[in-house]
């Protein structure tokens, strides 16, 4: 049953790894994206509506080992922290998610959902000319050397990648992100601020999410930088598929 009161806000996301030093959580776009998110909490707080707060750690650039000591001791950034106080959030009922949690779930769930729906998802050369990425290859190289490819068409038609190698991609990271959420709290809505820069990686993650994961929880989503909001976008869905397969995932 959908929480006809809860709005979920995501915003606040930033990389761990120092290798993505602008992208951190000292930045002026991230640290931007959690005050435009602080705003969303307290207007829908206002309105009366329960509200929790999300902040998704990009925690993949580091290594094995440092992770898992990295979520064992987690604690916010004192700048975000900060930030939540002075709004008066409480920072344990702020909702913590790591990306590569996020990721090994996806990966798996993609395996799952390939046996399932052989129709949607297609393993193809890793070389075929119309692959599409959310981000360019270039930019996000696979892991590891691979020869094929899972993919499922998006809205043009195109072969749109979810794994590659033994990893899953972006667009299904985020899909697995958005749908875990709707599972764990059913709200009638989510709000998710992000810098502009991942405008292209969000849409595909939501079209992934619509298409394979019977996500349909209202997405508002807001893009911004370091000093505005630059965009925003509403995402509605009706689709049906295999939300089942997504809670089986350990």
């Amino acid at each position: 049953m959908v929480n006809n009161d809860l709005v979920l806000v995501i915003a606040g996301h930033y990389c761990v790894s120092a290798d993505y030093s602008e992208l951190s959580h000292q930045a002026e776009s991230e640290i931007n994206s959690l005050v435009l998110g602080i705003d969303q909490y307290q207007d829908h707080l206002q309105r009366g509506n329960l509200v929790k707060l999300v902040i998704w750690v990009n925690d993949i650039g580091i290594t094995p080992m440092e992770r898992e000591q990295y979520q064992q001791t987690y604690q916010l950034p004192d700048n975000y922290a900060a930030l939540i106080k002075q709004a008066n959030i409480a920072l344990e009922s702020v909702i913590i998610r790591f990306e590569s949690q996020a990721r090994n779930r996806a990966s798996k769930l993609v395996r799952q959902l390939k046996r399932l729906h052989p129709h949607l998802i297609s393993e193809l050369s890793a070389s075929e000319a119309e692959l599409v990425r959310c981000v360019d290859y270039e930019i996000c190289p696979a892991d590891e050397p691979t020869k094929t490819v899972l993919t499922i068409k998006n809205a043009k038609g195109l072969p749109l990648v979810i794994k590659e190698g033994g990893a899953a991609k972006c667009c299904a990271i985020l899909a697995t992100f958005f749908s875990e959420l709707e599972i764990q709290f059913k709200p009638v809505k989510m709000i998710a601020v992000f810098n502009f820069l991942y405008t292209e990686r969000i849409k595909a993650g939501m079209y992934v999410a619509q298409t394979l994961l019977d996500f349909n929880t209202p997405v508002s989503c807001i893009f911004c930088d370091e000093r505005q909001q630059i965009s925003s976008e509403l995402f509605i869905t009706t689709h049906e598929i295999s939300k089942k397969v997504l809670q089986n995932v350990s």
